[in-house]
C-alpha cells in the first residue's frame, strides 16, 4: 500500500493524513443516522455499521461523505468498539 517513493529520510520525517488509513484498512460507510454515535465513541452492533458477517477488523468507517470518522474493532460478542475516533462530537 505504500511505496518506497513516499518514504522520507529519519531526518525529516512526515506524517500522513489519517485518511492514508484507508489504504491498509477495510473501509466501512456508516449511515448518516449512525454518524452521530460514532462521533461520540459509542460501542455499536456489527449490524448497525453493515457487518453481517465474521470479521476481527480493524474497519476504517467513513461518513457519508468519505471523511474518517473512526476506526473500530471487534468487542464482545456482535458488538463492536472504537479504537480511535477522529470525528469531533460536537458536529
Amino acid at each position: 500500500p505504500f511505496g518506497i517513493e513516499e518514504s522520507h529520510p529519519l531526518e525529516s520525517p512526515e506524517l500522513l493524513a489519517p485518511e492514508e488509513i484507508t489504504r491498509v484498512l477495510t473501509v466501512l460507510n456508516a449511515a448518516e443516522d449512525t454518524v452521530r454515535d460514532i462521533r461520540h465513541g459509542r460501542v455499536l452492533e456489527r449490524t448497525r455499521l453493515g457487518l453481517h458477517r465474521d470479521g476481527r477488523g480493524p474497519w476504517a468507517v467513513l461518513d457519508p461523505e468519505g471523511h474518517l470518522l473512526a476506526v473500530y474493532e471487534q468487542h464482545r460478542g456482535s458488538s463492536v468498539k472504537p479504537s480511535m475516533v477522529f470525528a469531533q462530537a460536537d458536529q
